[in-house]
């Protein structure tokens, strides 16, 4: 069973859906872009939080699990064009900065939900009729990720939705760690050209790497041995990437539905008849290495 609490962070009202053993639990901040602050698998917390860009509103917070729509990355230019209609979004769209809404619980399976809506000021950028719903569902060794689009206008829309998930992975772990995929394929935003795929050195510098053909559906965030790493399954996430900084305490896995730029290419567009919807799912649990016996 789960039971939920609810508190301050701040100006925002958070929520919190733990487990009755306290050993898995995860924070929201709906006013907040809808973002999930903190979360906990097996008493171990996995997100890196920074706090003071959580309480600045001038700042896009950095930590957590914002969320990516109508667009994941940038588009050129800063616009698009769709059946005649003009976008203009900023990186990684809107959702992430504009309030949410508490949908429901059902503690008997520790699922919670949010919404977010088209709206005035969306129509400016965006010029459709949305809802967007998230829900995360916390599992005996996992947390789980839905979204569901639907398009409640009278035309056709197009969509990119994207996580990004910040996990707490220690500087000096970078240099042991690897990420794992099966993949042949990657964008390597740093360089601004699509490489081979091979596992990117995790410390030294900043890393912006694009998978672009992940087969399988997940991608490990692997440590030294009997150190904590990450699985993130995201199987109806055909782009996952993998970002870090210098000095930052962070490694961030983040499932995209298509790559950067797809409402300018076309390339892993979500496009929604009116009325339809589109539905994804995304796991994360965490992971460690048996430390080898002497």
């Amino acid at each position: 069973m789960f039971h939920l609490s609810r508190s301050r962070r701040g100006p925002f009202e958070t929520t919190m859906l733990k487990s009755d053993d306290g050993a898995s639990w995860i924070e929201f901040a709906p006013e907040r872009g809808g973002i999930a602050t903190r979360a906990a698998i097996d008493g171990r917390e996995i997100l890196y939080f920074d706090e003071s860009t959580f309480l600045d509103t001038t700042k896009n917070v950095r930590g957590g699990i914002p969320i990516l729509f109508p667009i994941a990355g940038p588009l050129e230019g800063g616009r698009a064009a769709f059946e005649g209609a003009e976008i203009r979004l900023p990186r990684h769209g809107f959702a992430r900065e504009q309030p949410w809404t508490f949908v429901d619980a059902d503690v008997n399976i520790g699922k919670l939900a949010m919404r977010f809506a088209s709206n005035d000021s969306t129509r400016a950028m965006y010029p459709y009729e949305f809802e967007l719903i998230v829900s995360y569902q916390l599992f005996e060794h996992s947390i789980g990720v839905e979204s569901c689009i639907t398009n409640t206008g009278a035309r056709p829309m197009p969509a990119q939705i994207g996580f990004h998930p910040y996990f707490n992975f220690s500087e000096a772990d970078k240099s042991v760690a690897r990420i794992e995929a099966v993949a042949t394929r990657a964008f390597d935003n740093l360089l601004g050209k699509i490489v081979d795929y091979k596992s990117p050195a995790l410390a030294g510098g900043e890393v912006d790497y694009h998978i672009l053909d992940p087969n399988g559906g997940a991608v490990r965030l692997r440590n030294a041995p009997g150190r904590t790493g990450v699985r993130l399954d995201y199987g109806g996430f055909p782009c996952a990437v993998v970002w870090t900084l210098p000095g930052k305490d962070f490694v961030c896995l983040e499932p995209w539905s298509g790559p950067a730029k797809s409402l300018n290419t076309g390339e892993g567009l979500i496009r929604l008849r009116p009325g339809q919807s589109d539905w994804r799912r995304w796991f994360v649990q965490i992971e460690i290495d048996e430390v080898p016996k002497n």
